[in-house]
Order: C-alpha cells, then structure tokens, then sequence
C-alpha cells in the first residue's frame, strides 16, 4: 500500500512483492522447525487419508503432478496414466 502512492511505487512494487513473499515462506518454515507435529497415526483420520490414496482420480492426479515437471514428463504422460489406470484395475476386479 506504501508504494501504490506514486509512480516509481508502481514500478517497484513487484520487487517489494517479492521481498514480503520470501519473508513470509522463511517465517512459515522457522515456525514449522519448532513445531513438533504427533505421528500420522495418531491423527483421527488417518485410515481415511490411506483408504482415498488407493482412489483412481486421487492416483492419476499424484501421476501427473510427478509427470508435470519436466518436459520428458509431459511428453510420458499418456503412458503413465494408462499404467496407472491398468495398476488399478488389476487390484481391483
């Protein structure tokens, strides 16, 4: 807001941008080294979490989300995500 003022503001505020977002992730992740976080098979839900991970859409997504990062990935997409489709019919019929 302090640099939305002027002009020279304007053209700097993606670097201010920028400056406060790096701040933000560096206090997330100090206040994330002090916490200490119970196992996750203590957590309520967990029986839930693992039985969703077994879902097809849920694997496809996890597929793609590792495929996505390079362009070797991109181009390898296809034939992972049939991969993953027969994997799942195969445990599933």
């Amino acid at each position: 807001i302090k640099q939305s003022r002027s002009v020279r503001g304007w053209l700097s505020m993606p670097f201010a941008l920028l400056a406060e977002s790096q701040r933000f992730k560096q206090e997330q992740t100090s206040s994330r080294l002090n916490q200490k976080l119970p196992p996750v098979e203590q957590y309520c839900d967990a029986y839930a979490a693992e039985h969703i991970k077994q879902h097809l859409s849920y694997r496809l997504g996890a597929q793609m989300i590792a495929n996505s990062r390079t362009l070797g990935g991109w181009v390898s997409m296809p034939w992972a995500l049939l991969g993953e489709v027969k994997a799942f019919r195969k445990v599933h019929r």
